[in-house]
């Protein structure tokens, strides 16, 4: 069932839309070639931008078959930062939006990968575009305070910090937004760190209210329950600082306010720029499967 719900949704993804049938053949073909052979791949993203890739890794079938797989998240990067925005990517993993933020759209990127080898990857990310001048890549975790703390390192794109109660993993060091950012203004931040999303936006208070930030993408997908912390405290807790849920259409560029929490696939955007609309409007263009957005 798990891969008739993937296939599905690839089919219905925007990069496959018009042509559903040659989404499904493209799945159907990877699925039989990664059982062959492990292998590493390059895909092409909007704004000349690359993201090489392992075929083994969980998140490897949505860029191969979709591209940008958080369409509408993934669009209101490219089309709000300009260049001298500075996007915040916490949970990087092999940098898929620091790569969007930086190479496309030309902003200014801090990449934050706690798991070594996952940071080994991202590093090659960012050389193979070009743009180690523009980001600064961190190997660390964030919390509501500094300290270490145990982390799973063999789950890609899933790893996350284990519960206090947990054991194995590797423990790595964990410090706070705001101490990483040390008052610079941030624009943009994007958090995809499996559930510890509201520890870290605590350690970012300072961050939150700072008026230079203007918008957060936040993975809610319930992963937070495994720290007794449900997607809605994460809701409130960034209702608090005055940024309100948004949904954004990228074909036509309208962002509309909405009432309660909100997800674009797996991702809730949140909004407290009252020229967002405008600016979205006037940013860069960039083809997506043929089509212009």
């Amino acid at each position: 069932m798990q891969h008739l719900s993937t296939l599905v949704d690839i089919m219905r993804h925007p990069a496959n839309a018009a042509t559903p049938v040659r989404g499904a053949l493209r799945y159907l073909a990877w699925n039989v070639a990664r059982r062959l052979i492990d292998t590493r791949f390059v895909t092409e993203l909007p704004g000349g931008a690359r993201i090489l890739y392992s075929n083994r890794e969980n998140y490897a079938t949505l860029i191969y078959c979709n591209g940008l797989f958080d369409f509408e998240t993934m669009l209101f990067v490219l089309h709000y930062l300009a260049g001298d925005d500075l996007f915040m990517d916490v949970g990087a993993n092999i940098g898929m939006y620091t790569i969007i933020a930086s190479a496309a759209a030309g902003a200014r990127s801090i990449a934050i990968e706690p798991v070594p080898a996952t940071f080994a990857d991202l590093a090659g990310n960012i050389r193979l575009n070009g743009i180690e001048d523009r980001v600064e890549a961190r190997n660390v975790g964030v919390g509501d305070r500094p300290g270490m703390v145990r982390f799973t390192a063999d789950k890609g794109g899933m790893n996350h910090i284990l519960p206090v109660n947990g054991s194995g993993g590797i423990e790595l060091p964990v410090v706070t937004i705001d101490s990483l950012l040390a008052g610079r203004d941030c624009a943009v931040m994007k958090l995809d760190i499996e559930g510890y999303e509201l520890p870290a936006l605590r350690g970012a208070s300072a961050t939150l209210a700072n008026p230079s930030m203007r918008a957060l993408i936040v993975e809610m997908n319930d992963s937070g329950l495994r720290y007794g912390i449900p997607d809605s405290e994460v809701h409130a807790f960034v209702l608090d600082f005055g940024f309100r849920p948004c949904r954004y259409d990228p074909a036509t560029r309208t962002l509309t306010e909405v009432a309660g929490l909100s997800r674009h696939g797996l991702n809730a955007l949140y909004v407290r720029d009252p020229s967002a609309g405008a600016r979205l409007a006037e940013g860069r263009r960039v083809t997506v499967a043929g089509r212009r957005y």
